[in-house]
């Protein structure tokens, strides 16, 4: 095993048993990766959502169950990235107040969206015009 992919056409396609992989192919295997990519597909997303309570289990479960469930085929597991881009300075703000890494952050910028961020902006203290700045990239 190289990436993720691999792991996907394991799952999808080829469903090789669990012990069939090697140590070191088990510790590139990333059930909340695959959770995500798995849940990118609409005909899997309510597995995926099911699933993802397992995540914390053995990895070799996790991959069995979800070697088990998924149909086996070709499927193109897309990852859907954001459209949005925000500035990074925003980012580190949010990751200040919330004490999360940036790479969070930017997740919580699409959960919370404009008018959630202004808010913990204004808390933190930014003027409107510094928000406007922050939340356009400028």
């Amino acid at each position: 095993m190289k990436s993720i992919f691999d792991w996907l056409n394991q799952i999808t396609l080829y469903k090789n048993p669990p012990t069939s992989f090697s140590e070191e192919d088990w510790a590139l295997y990333n059930p909340w990766l695959v959770n995500k990519f798995v849940s990118m597909n609409p005909d899997y997303l309510e597995l995926a959502n099911y699933l993802q309570k397992f995540s914390m289990q053995n990895k070799q479960q996790h991959y069995a169950m979800y070697r088990e469930l998924v149909p086996k085929r070709k499927v193109f597991l897309k990852y859907i990235k954001s459209k949005t881009k925000h500035n990074e300075k925003l980012a580190n703000q949010l990751a200040k107040y919330f004490n999360i890494s940036t790479t969070d952050a930017y997740e919580y910028i699409g959960l919370l969206g404009k008018d959630g961020c202004k808010d913990i902006l204004g808390e933190l203290g930014f003027e409107d015009k510094e928000i406007t700045k922050l939340w356009s990239g400028k």
